[in-house]
């Protein structure tokens, strides 16, 4: 995997990236992600990779873009 397919990937880190696209892959996606991380657990005893709080931090946070006819910056 060279870069995120859609660029508000590049906020995560590489197990939260993985963990998005199976969760996005069509019907069978949620069961696919639930064992992609489960088997990404088990290779660490304390899951000292992944980290839930830091995954929902970036994926609530808003991201600034340009809004009306002067494009200011908002969130």
């Amino acid at each position: 995997m060279d870069g995120p397919p859609v660029p508000w990937l590049q906020r995560f880190d590489k197990a939260s990236r993985l963990l998005l696209c199976t969760l996005m892959s069509g019907h069978w996606g949620a069961l696919a992600a639930f064992r992609t991380l489960q088997r990404s657990l088990s290779g660490q005893g304390a899951s000292q990779d992944f980290s839930w709080w830091t995954f929902t931090e970036i994926l609530c946070s808003q991201e600034p873009v340009l809004t009306g006819s002067e494009e200011t910056l908002a969130l």
